[in-house]
C-alpha cells in the first residue's frame, strides 16, 4: 500500500514551479488537482500568501498632482498648534476686484502747459482730449458732420485720439512748450474740423481770437537759428501778425453779412494757415483779401457779359477748393 501510494504522487515540472514562483496566487491554485501531496500545497499557497503580504507592505507612491490638489486638513488632524494659529490669525479681508478707470475719466491737463503735456501719460492726454470735444458735443457745437455721429461720450473716442496726436504734434517744438494746451486744443479741433460753422463774425472772440503765446511760438520758431533768437525779426514778425489779425477781423466784419460765402471759406483758409496749433493771421488775410476781391470781380463778370459757358464750367470745376474764387477767376482769365 504505502509504494503504490508513493508512486501516485505528482511531482512538480520546472514550468509549474517557475509559474509558482512568479504568479503564486494563480499556479498554487493548480496543485489542489489529484495527485499532489499536501506538502507541495502547504509550500506554494504559503508562498503566495508571503507573496502577498510583501505587495500589500511596499508603500504606494503619491501622484505629483495630489500632493498639490488635496493638501493635508491640520484641523481636522487634530493638530492643536494649527487650530492655535488660526485662532490668534486675523480674519482675512475679502479680495475686491477693482474695476478699470473709464477711458474717458481721470483728465488733468485742460489748464497745463505743453511742457506738462509732453510729460503725461497719454490715458490723462486721451482723457483730458475727451474732455475738450465732449463739451463742444454738450453745448452741440460740434460740426454738422460729426454731431450726428455721436450719441454717447463712448462714439468720441476715436476723435479723442486723433486730438491727443495733434496735441502732440503741436507741442513737438520746444518753444510751443509753454503755450496752454487748452488753447491749443481749441485751435487744433477747428483745425481738425469737428468745431460747428455757424457765422464767423460771432466766433472771432472765441473760437478764431488772437492768441498772442501761439503767435510768439511760432515767430520763435521761424527766428530762431540754433539756439539764438533774432530779436529784431522777432519784433518785427509780433507786429505783423497783429496787424493781419486787425486786418483780417475788418474784412469779415465789412463782408461777412453780404458775402455768406466766407463762413464756409474762412475756417478753411484757418485751417490752411495754421500749423503746430499756431495760426499765420497774414497769411489766412491775405488769402481772405485776395477771395474776397476775385468773388468781386466774379460778380462783375456777370453783370457785365452775363454768365458765359467758360464762366459756368471754371465755377462748376473750382467751386469746392480750399480758395474758390481765385482758382474759379484765375481758370476764366486763361486763353
Amino acid at each position: 500500500m504505502s509504494g503504490s501510494s508513493k508512486a501516485s504522487v505528482k511531482k512538480i515540472g520546472l514550468g509549474m514551479a517557475l509559474g509558482i514562483i512568479s504568479l503564486p496566487w494563480i499556479f498554487s491554485w493548480l496543485t489542489l488537482r489529484r495527485g499532489y501531496s499536501m506538502s507541495m500545497r502547504v509550500v506554494a499557497f504559503s508562498w503566495g500568501l508571503a507573496g502577498l503580504a510583501i505587495i500589500i507592505a511596499i508603500p504606494q507612491p503619491v501622484a505629483a498632482n495630489a500632493v498639490t490638489a488635496a493638501p493635508v486638513n491640520q484641523f481636522s488632524q487634530g493638530n492643536p498648534a494649527a487650530l492655535k494659529t488660526a485662532a490668534s490669525a486675523p480674519p482675512k479681508a475679502p479680495v475686491v476686484q477693482n474695476k478699470a478707470p473709464k477711458w474717458y475719466s481721470g483728465g488733468t491737463l485742460h489748464k497745463a502747459t505743453g511742457k506738462e503735456w509732453v510729460n503725461a501719460d497719454d490715458r490723462d492726454k486721451l482723457a483730458t482730449s475727451a474732455d475738450f470735444l465732449a463739451s463742444l458735443w454738450a453745448k452741440k457745437e460740434l460740426s454738422n458732420e460729426v454731431m450726428p455721429g455721436i450719441s454717447s461720450i463712448n462714439d468720441l473716442r476715436m476723435l479723442s485720439a486723433k486730438l491727443l496726436i495733434s496735441l502732440d504734434e503741436s507741442f513737438a517744438v520746444d518753444s510751443a512748450r509753454n503755450l496752454n494746451v487748452s488753447e491749443v486744443a481749441g485751435t487744433n479741433m477747428i483745425k481738425m474740423g469737428v468745431v460747428k460753422n455757424g457765422p464767423i463774425i460771432q466766433q472771432l472772440d472765441h473760437a478764431y481770437r488772437y492768441q498772442k503765446d501761439l503767435i510768439s511760438a511760432s515767430c520763435t520758431l521761424e527766428w530762431e537759428k540754433r539756439g539764438e533768437l533774432n530779436r529784431q525779426m522777432f519784433a518785427h514778425c509780433m507786429r505783423t501778425e497783429l496787424s493781419a489779425y486787425g486786418s483780417m477781423v475788418k474784412l469779415v466784419k465789412k463782408h461777412g453779412a453780404d458775402m455768406s460765402w466766407i463762413n464756409i471759406v474762412f475756417p478753411k483758409l484757418w485751417t490752411q494757415w495754421t500749423k503746430r496749433g499756431a495760426t499765420k493771421y497774414s497769411m489766412v488775410n491775405h488769402a481772405l483779401d485776395g477771395e474776397i476781391d476775385a468773388a468781386l470781380d466774379f460778380d462783375y463778370e456777370i453783370k457785365r457779359a452775363g454768365s458765359s459757358p467758360k464762366l459756368n464750367e471754371c465755377l462748376e470745376k473750382w467751386g469746392d477748393h480750399g480758395s474758390p474764387w481765385t482758382m474759379t477767376m484765375y481758370c476764366f482769365k486763361q486763353d
